[in-house]
């Protein structure tokens, strides 16, 4: 029986199977037409053809495809399990990143057959940008005690659990590799991965990265924000990433500069602003609008991976 998308939800999932098109441009067709001395143009033809969002697209399903992606299932609390996406390389060096998404952190792996995207979140789509990149990827889903609930990770972000549960994937992870973690979150997975910055023990993170941070509370109140984790407990280096036209009422670009004063403790904080991408579509919160980064995927990865590996490397000897 196939499964019914409520209205609310059914935007944030990707469509299963290969995209369609209705006809390539005919200066794609010509390009395509000639001996092989003329792919170069038919390259240049195919990408505005295509556009940014898909090309990055593109390049991180060939890149997760160079590396080992599955989905593994772990313990995390007494009677507890979490399934995440894992992608694996080879090299027992190399960086991990543990990427949360947004809203009720569910990523619904339980219904992902492995093709595309299980949710169109930013962090989740550009997974295999960061494998490419030289990273070990995590994207967990939310764990057994909390996805059968309407309201998932809600008000289940900034608790102990949840950092226990965060601490789980971490420990699945050095499996793989003795390298540097980071924790990287997107809107409301920006409460995750500052939770589990603040409250693992020391070593277990190197870097937070908090992408499109949520920074106020939402109309009725009832909902995190990332000033409910204790800031003032983290200790690693610190980078915010924000799109400057991100219209998201909860994801203010003008909050930053107060955000990053609350770090107290922080080694070190940098801001970065984005611009472009587009075009835009659907409400302002959500993956499609500026507030995910829509069509600048590839260089806003490039961007936070070059400054993870700055603040994580180790100090050369004198």
């Amino acid at each position: 029986m196939p499964r019914v998308q409520s209205p609310e939800r059914a935007d944030l999932v990707a469509p299963r199977g290969r995209p369609r098109f209705s006809g390539f441009p005919a200066a794609l067709r010509r390009a395509n037409n000639g001996p092989m001395r003329r792919r170069k143009a038919f390259r240049a033809a195919l990408r505005p053809a295509l556009g940014a969002s898909l090309l990055a697209a593109l390049t991180a399903t060939a890149a997760t495809a160079r590396a080992t992606e599955r989905v593994v299932k772990i313990p995390t609390r007494p009677g507890v399990t979490l399934k995440l996406i894992e992608i694996a390389g080879n090299d027992r060096t190399r960086p991990i990143v543990v990427l949360f998404t947004g809203g009720n952190g569910k990523v619904r792996l339980d219904d992902w057959d492995g093709r595309g995207n299980p949710v169109f979140n930013f962090l989740v789509r550009s997974r295999g940008l960061f494998a490419a990149r030289g990273f070990h990827v995590a994207v967990p889903d939310a764990p057994s005690d909390r996805k059968e609930t309407r309201r998932g990770l809600i008000r289940w972000r900034t608790t102990a659990g949840h950092a226990r549960d965060i601490g789980a994937v971490i420990a699945h992870m050095r499996k793989l590799s003795s390298g540097p973690v980071a924790l990287i979150g997107t809107s409301r997975g920006t409460i995750s991965a500052a939770n589990g910055a603040a409250g693992l023990p020391k070593g277990e993170v190197a870097a937070l990265v908090l992408t499109a941070t949520v920074t106020r509370l939402n109309r009725r109140g009832n909902r995190d924000r990332v000033q409910d984790v204790d800031l003032s407990a983290v200790t690693v280096p610190v980078l915010l990433a924000h799109h400057r036209e991100d219209a998201c009422f909860v994801t203010v670009p003008d909050d930053l500069a107060e955000l990053a004063r609350a770090f107290t403790k922080a080694r070190h904080k940098s801001i970065m602003y984005f611009d472009g991408g587009g075009p835009f579509r659907g409400d302002d919160c959500q993956a499609r609008a500026a507030h995910g980064f829509a069509g600048i995927e590839d260089k806003v990865v490039a961007r936070i991976a070059e400054w993870i590996r700055a603040v994580t490397a180790k100090p050369v000897p004198r």
